[in-house]
């Protein structure tokens, strides 16, 4: 034990400040498999915000008039604009660089393409998206078990 903390010791007395690529207190978890889901959940709670956004303003018209179903999705999109805050300073407490991808654009109506009425194919998409999240978390707990990640796996 001792041996392990005299080399940690030598390897932050060593360190360069102000070098990003020695990072004093972040564990090594580039090219592990949990990094790499993290980013894709970010991708994806990136896209869902975005989407939840579109549906926000959609359901908020004076033509379309449901304020509350409207103040329902501008909350689900900060919630999940904060999800990607709280991920992205976790990658970076890791010595890890959070990538910023550019999202893709919603759709601006939600009454057009379906037989169902507006707000049914809205909370028929906000599930679809939910179970979409909850696979990727799934495949982020196996990634952090088996590499041994107790960390990551309760950042989730």
């Amino acid at each position: 034990m001792q041996e392990e903390i005299r080399k940690q010791l030598e390897y932050i007395q060593h360190a360069k400040v102000g070098d990003p690529k020695t990072p004093f207190a972040a564990l090594s978890t580039s090219n592990r498999e949990g990094t790499k889901e993290l980013r894709n959940l970010m991708e994806l709670d990136e896209n869902v915000a975005a989407i939840y956004k579109s549906m926000s303003f959609y359901f908020s018209r004076d033509n379309v008039g449901l304020p509350g179903v409207a103040l329902l999705f501008k909350v689900l999109s900060q919630v999940e604009l904060n999800d990607i805050w709280k991920y992205g300073d976790e990658m970076t407490k890791r010595g890890e660089h959070p990538e910023v991808r550019g999202t893709e654009e919603p759709p601006k109506e939600w009454h057009k393409g379906h037989e169902k009425s507006d707000v049914l194919y809205a909370f028929e998409k906000t599930l679809a998206m939910g179970k979409a999240q909850s696979e990727q978390i799934n495949r982020i707990y196996r990634a952090a078990a088996d590499e041994a990640d107790p960390h990551l796996a309760c950042l989730m």
